[in-house]
């Protein structure tokens, strides 16, 4: 019964976010179609220099590396790229080894590649030890 409910939960979830794609104007067929998004040309694989474990990730940096992919807006008259973006394949407190793909980028402009894997790795901080958890509650205010 507990996973007829979650499948249950997972499918209302599901529906009520293609209602607010709907709601905003988006294209709702795309959810269930995913293959006819929009791709890029171009894609690179950004390896670890380094193995251990990935301790941080600036978001900050993966926001500027976006943006130099066309993923965002540099400025207001900038064209965002919809086939672009990142995925990342290595997450904080996963392990890693050298030369490993920490993440994918996409883009339509090849000559962005380089900056962009340069701000994406400048994000990334790999450590020979595993990163301790960090609480999700600091503290209880009465």
């Amino acid at each position: 019964t507990q996973k007829l409910y979650l499948e249950n939960e997972l499918r209302k979830a599901f529906d009520k976010f293609k209602q607010l794609v709907k709601e905003q104007g988006g294209d709702v067929k795309l959810i269930d179609n995913p293959d006819k998004l929009p791709s890029s040309k171009h894609s690179a694989d950004l390896k670890s220099p380094k193995g251990g474990y990935v301790n941080e990730l600036k978001a900050f940096g993966v926001g500027l590396c976006s943006v130099s992919l066309g993923a965002g807006r540099a400025t207001k008259a900038s064209i965002i790229d919809p086939g672009a973006g990142i995925y990342l394949h290595k997450k904080i407190g996963e392990k890693v080894k050298k030369g490993e793909v920490l993440a994918t980028m996409y883009t339509q402009n090849r000559k962005s590649i380089k900056k962009a894997q340069e701000l994406l790795l400048n994000s990334y901080t790999i450590k020979p030890t595993k990163p301790r958890k960090k609480k999700l509650i600091l503290k209880i205010i009465d």
